[in-house]
């Protein structure tokens, strides 16, 4: 499921301003609706910008203040100028980078740090920026899946308050005039209907309740990892999600391992991600293996949700010592199968919408023209 968490990452609902929150322990406030981490867009602007500008030889607290100047991110580019403050007043990059952790992200501060201990922040600049292009490209690729799905959705509703709103009225005064009592089921139908309208601000009242609990609740770490362990299981979506998932995972890991974090700090990183429960369950299982020496692989039968061949994946490239190269390969392997299948059932979901439209439409169509049709011929034949 966090995959299909990360396609609300753009907008970054994940952490408020405190400026705004109404109380310090509540689970939700609305500052928790106020990005508090730049985009993944703009950080991949920013990232590429700096690693072409250190490459060419710019001295790195110039390349900073010249990624700021041109950064159109209020927050990031307010981040950048703290972090070229704290450079220029003697600390390191290391240390300024974590000091803004919340806005560019746990991983990347990591990064940066091994980078800059290892003398590779060029090549760790140009990596975090190739990896957030491919979760970007990712996310494209979803979210332009969910476009078309998204858009018959709201041609259904607004389908459905034209006939509530302009329709029926109609057949009802027909009806009235022509002093016919409907079929039962033509009568539930009108009288829902004028319920409706009779009670309009009690229905988006309760409409509005109903979003802003979902979303608060959303804000609730027990909520949202429910439903996210209900869709990763289910039998639909289940096995794209488990994929795209385990997938991101795996590369998140290459990543870090590739810009020297040890095998540990990395788990602990991911610890600290947005996992759904049963992936969270795996990498604290890790973080314990490797604490008491045992490996990734020790545990991994408990774990039947992992994609199929990837507990052979990771017993070859433990015995073989390529964990980071075996990590990304069958990472991007299952994150594009993942992808695939999530955009083969968005697909198939297309025309369900589109009969499940049709046969709402055709119902209230043939509950109200039929026994009109059928009045008409009766009188025909008098």
């Amino acid at each position: 499921m966090q995959a299909v968490h990360d396609l609300s990452s753009d907008a970054d609902f994940e952490k408020g301003a405190s400026s705004l929150s109404l109380t310090k322990n509540a689970g939700f406030t609305f500052a928790r609706l106020l990005p508090k981490r730049a985009s993944k867009r703009s950080l991949l602007i920013v990232f590429r910008q700096l690693a072409l500008l250190v490459e060419t030889g710019i001295d790195l607290a110039e390349a900073i203040e010249l990624a700021a100047a041109s950064c159109r991110n209020a927050l990031l580019r307010e981040a950048l100028e703290e972090i070229h403050e704290a450079i220029s007043n003697g600390k390191s990059l290391s240390n300024a980078v974590q000091a803004q952790e919340e806005v560019v992200g746990n991983q990347i501060a990591a990064s940066i740090q091994a980078g800059e201990a290892s003398g590779r922040l060029v090549d760790v600049l140009r990596q975090i920026a190739d990896q957030l292009e491919e979760e970007l490209k990712m996310r494209s690729v979803i979210v332009g899946s969910l476009a078309y799905p998204a858009i018959l959705c709201m041609a259904s509703c607004g389908v459905a308050l034209i006939l509530i709103w302009f329709v029926l009225p109609q057949f009802e005064k027909s009806f009235l005039s022509m002093e016919v009592e409907p079929p039962l089921f033509t009568q539930y139908l009108i009288k829902t209907a004028s319920l409706i309208r009779a009670n309009v601000i009690v229905v988006v009242g309760i409409i509005v309740a109903v979003i802003v609990s979902a979303v608060g609740l959303w804000f609730q770490p027990w909520a949202r990892r429910a439903v996210s362990d209900l869709c990763f299981f289910s039998p639909v979506l289940g096995s794209a999600l488990r994929n795209l998932a385990i997938g991101q995972l795996f590369v998140s890991m290459a990543h870090l391992l590739r810009n020297g974090i040890s095998l540990l700090d990395a788990i602990q990183l991911m610890q600290r991600s947005s996992f759904d429960g049963s992936t969270q369950q795996l990498v604290d299982a890790w973080e314990a293996d490797v604490i008491e020496g045992r490996g990734l692989t020790h545990r991994l039968d408990e774990f039947g949700f992992l994609p199929e061949g990837a507990d052979a994946m990771l017993v070859m490239a433990e015995k073989t010592g390529k964990l980071e190269l075996v990590l990304a390969t069958a990472g991007l392997h299952y994150r594009n199968e993942g992808t695939t299948r999530l955009h083969q059932l968005l697909k198939l979901s297309e025309p369900i919408i589109i009969i499940g439209l049709g046969v709402f439409v055709g119902i209230v169509v043939a509950s109200v023209l039929l026994p009109m049709l059928d009045v008409q011929s009766a009188s025909a034949a008098r």
